[in-house]
Formats: structure tokens, sequence, C-alpha cells
């Protein structure tokens, strides 16, 4: 074996959801100054998992957008950790600085550079348009059905 991929994080959530997770964790080096990407292992992670199973073009359209989901998820652990296990007010302030400077990175240069980057190796250039109608309205988590959308009001009393 050369390589091994550690899904530990992930949970009953979707296969796009995985793949977004390898993704993140293991082509940003978080650990180094300024987070460099390693842009031909995202590329090699992207095309390895598709020669097993290629994404639908609704989770082509999707994994760009869970990359940043995905790390809040883990840094939100992280904070709740920290916060109500540990009880270090250190700590704390450290993972919520860790949540908030790495959803930053997110939105920065760097960030939406490897963002442009699965969206071009998946062909969703388009990404940034508007919603697409034809979408689903609903997504299937945890063995239950939820709105994508928010639900028109009801006259209930």
């Amino acid at each position: 074996m050369a390589t091994a991929l550690d899904f530990g994080m992930s949970d009953r959530t979707t296969a796009v959801h995985d793949l977004a997770t390898a993704i993140e964790r293991n082509t940003v080096q978080w650990l180094r100054p300024g987070f460099p990407v390693r842009d031909a292992d995202a590329v090699a992670l992207l095309e390895g998992y598709q020669s097993v199973r290629p994404l639908t073009p609704v989770e082509s359209k999707a994994l760009p957008a869970l990359l940043p989901l995905v790390h809040a998820e883990f840094a939100l652990s992280e904070l709740g950790y920290f916060h109500g296990v540990t009880r270090s007010t250190e700590n704390t302030r450290l993972a919520y600085e860790y949540y908030v400077g790495h959803a930053e990175w997110f939105s920065g240069k760097s960030g939406q550079r490897l963002l442009d980057l699965v969206r071009r190796h998946q062909g969703t250039d388009d990404s940034r348009a508007a919603i697409d109608p034809s979408l689903p309205t609903e997504v299937i988590a945890f063995g239950r059905t939820a709105p994508c959308r928010p639900a028109a009001p009801t006259n209930t009393p």
C-alpha cells in the first residue's frame, strides 16, 4: 500500500461530502504558512475517485460548495471539544480563530483558486451563476428528507 485516505471524520452523509472531506483534509496544507494547496493532489483525488465512481452533474456542482463547509464542520467540532470537554478557554479561543481564519481563507485568493480548480475539473465553471431551477429542492441526510430552500409560509394557526 502506497497511500491510505482517512475518511474517519466522514459520517452518514453523501459520497460527494466524503470526497470534499478528502480533498480539504489532504490537499490544503493547513499547518504551513499561507496554507498552500497541493493542486496535483487535488486533481489526483478527483480523477482517482471518479475512475471508480463518477459524480453526477448535481454532485459535481455541489462539490466546490462543500469544501468550505466540511472544513467548518471540523473546526466547529474542535470548538465543541475545547469548550465542552477540556473547558480550556485558551484552546477554545484558538479554535475559534482557526475557524474564522480558515473560513476567510476560502473566500480569499488561495481558497478561491482551489474552488476554481475543482470547478474547472468538474466542468462547472458556471457554478457562480444563479441556482439552477432544475436542481433538486430537497436533500436526504441521516435517512430523512429536508428542503434545500425555505418552504413557503403556511396559514396554519
